[in-house]
């Protein structure tokens, strides 16, 4: 009988010290080594920084002549003029600033040049090549390849590349671009050679 009180009190004695040291243990205490999980790392569309894209359209079939305009403050207002088959007049505001740009080409292939974009386009049958270089708002030059696709209705087309989409209509521009890679002005240029597209394609 004593033996037995004496096991018994030895087993409450034990559980109670094992509870103890269970209250005791921190949950740094709980790691093991060589497990720990990394943190998360960011998704790969947040480290871009897209700007959306939205102009208005106005083709003026009699005059040869295509504009678009977003109407912002800080906004970009483009305006292409055919003056022969491969004479082309351009305008280029970007908020309260004029922007100068050479400008050529007609028929096959167009190119403009200026402070923020070096741009060339190609007809390749069912769609344009753009290539060429652009500045971003961070001052960083970026080397660009994109497509402009013609659409099945007139004056429509789709741009597509790294960093920007566009969708044109005889009405309107929309789209996005990440502006680490095209500042206002590079869009800008991208927008003239649109509107060119557009102009070239109007019966003489």
């Amino acid at each position: 009988m004593r033996q037995a009180l004496l096991v018994a009190v030895l087993l409450a004695l034990t559980s109670s010290s094992y509870a103890f040291d269970l209250q005791g243990i921190k949950a740094a205490d709980l790691k093991t080594p060589g497990n720990n999980v990394p943190a998360v790392s960011p998704a790969v569309s947040a480290d871009k920084n897209f700007q959306s894209l939205w102009m208005n359209v106005y083709l003026r079939e009699s005059f040869m002549e295509s504009e678009a305009s977003d109407f912002s403050q800080e906004g970009i207002d483009v305006r292409v003029h055919k003056v022969l088959d491969t004479t082309f007049q351009l305008s280029i505001r970007v908020g309260n600033s004029l922007e100068w740009l050479s400008f050529n080409g007609g028929g096959s292939s167009f190119s403009l040049s200026g402070s923020d974009a070096n741009l060339s386009m190609s007809d390749w049958g069912s769609s344009y090549n753009i290539s060429g270089s652009v500045r971003g708002d961070n001052g960083r030059t970026t080397f660009v390849n994109l497509t402009l696709y013609r659409d099945f209705a007139s004056y429509s087309f789709h741009v597509s590349g790294m960093g920007l989409n566009m969708n044109v209509s005889r009405n309107n521009i929309s789209g996005n671009y990440d502006d680490r890679e095209y500042s206002k002005k590079g869009v800008a240029a991208i927008v003239a050679l649109v509107l060119a597209a557009q102009v070239d394609s109007m019966p003489s």
